[in-house]
C-alpha cells in the first residue's frame, strides 16, 4: 500500500482506501505509525538534532551549489533526485531492504546502480538496513551483484534482452486515468498480441505531483519486432501521453 495525504492506495488495483478518523471498535482515535523512516522523517530528526541540514523535495540546483559550497551540511533526499555531480564525506543508504528485496521489477537494479555510482565518488557509505547479510555485501564490494541482475534481467525479459518502452500518463481523477490506460493497453494488444505489457501501474518515481495521479505501461518488445508506437497511439492526444524508451 502507498500513503498520501491520510489516504492508502493499493498497488496492484489501485483502489484508494480513506484512513479511518476512529477505531471501528472503541470509537477512540486512531493515531497511525509507519515503521520505516522516509526522507522528510530523516530531515525533521536532523534538525531537532541541532544539525544543518537541507531537504531536497524535487531538483534544485541552487540547494545542490549551496550544499557543495559548504561544510558540515547534511542533504537528505530521494535517490532518484541525487545529482550525479554531488560529492561528499559520507552517504548513508536508508530503507535499503526495502528496496533490494522490492518485487518491483525495476526498484532493485536502479538503487543498485545508484549505489555503485556513488561508491566510486564518496570514501564511505554507510548501508542502513533492518537484515544484516554478509553474502549481499561482499557481491556489492566485489562488483558480483552485476551478474546477479544480468541473470535477472534474462528472467524477467528486460534490456539487453528485450526492449522496453515506458508510456506515463496523468490525471487528476485516479479511476479515469485508469481507464485511459486500460483503454490504451487494450488498443496496443489489439494491433501487436505478441508484446508483453505490465500495468497500469503507479509511475515511478513520483505517483502524486500537485494533485495529478500518475500511472504508467510497461512494454516488453522483442527487438526484431516492426513496432511502431506512434501508429498505434494515433487516435490518442500526443499531450496525454508521456513515452520514455531511455530508463532502462
Amino acid at each position: 500500500m502507498i500513503f498520501s495525504e491520510n489516504n492508502l492506495f493499493c498497488l496492484y488495483c489501485l483502489k484508494k482506501f480513506e484512513l479511518p478518523q476512529n477505531c471501528p471498535q472503541c470509537q477512540k482515535e486512531t493515531h497511525f505509525f509507519f515503521s520505516k523512516f522516509g526522507a522528510e522523517g530523516i530531515y525533521q530528526y536532523l534538525l531537532k538534532t541541532g544539525r544543518k541540514a537541507l531537504f531536497l523535495k524535487e531538483e534544485k540546483r541552487e540547494i545542490i551549489n549551496y550544499f557543495l559550497k559548504n561544510n558540515e551540511v547534511d542533504l537528505v533526499g530521494s535517490l532518484f533526485l541525487l545529482n550525479p555531480e554531488l560529492t561528499a564525506e559520507a552517504f548513508f543508504f536508508f530503507n535499503f531492504s526495502q528496496f533490494y528485496f522490492s518485487s518491483d521489477l525495476f526498484l532493485k537494479e536502479r538503487f543498485i546502480r545508484i549505489l555503485e555510482f556513488f561508491s566510486r565518488r564518496i570514501p564511505k557509505i554507510f548501508i542502513v538496513s533492518e537484515i544484516i547479510n554478509p553474502e549481499i555485501e561482499h557481491k556489492i564490494k566485489t562488483g558480483e551483484i552485476i551478474n546477479e541482475i544480468l541473470k535477472e534481467r534474462e528472467l524477467f525479459k528486460l534490456p539487453p534482452y528485450k526492449r522496453l518502452i515506458i508510456l506515463k500518463s496523468g490525471l487528476t481523477h485516479l479511476q479515469k486515468l485508469q481507464q485511459r490506460m486500460e483503454e490504451i493497453k487494450k488498443e496496443i494488444k489489439r494491433k501487436n498480441p505478441q508484446i508483453e505489457i505490465i500495468g497500469p501501474i503507479f509511475a515511478r518515481p513520483f505517483f502524486k505531483q500537485k494533485q495529478r495521479f500518475f500511472l504508467e505501461l510497461i512494454l516488453k518488445i522483442d527487438e526484431d519486432l516492426d513496432f511502431n508506437l506512434k501508429k498505434i497511439l494515433e487516435n490518442i492526444k500526443v499531450d496525454e501521453i508521456e513515452v520514455d524508451s531511455d530508463r532502462f
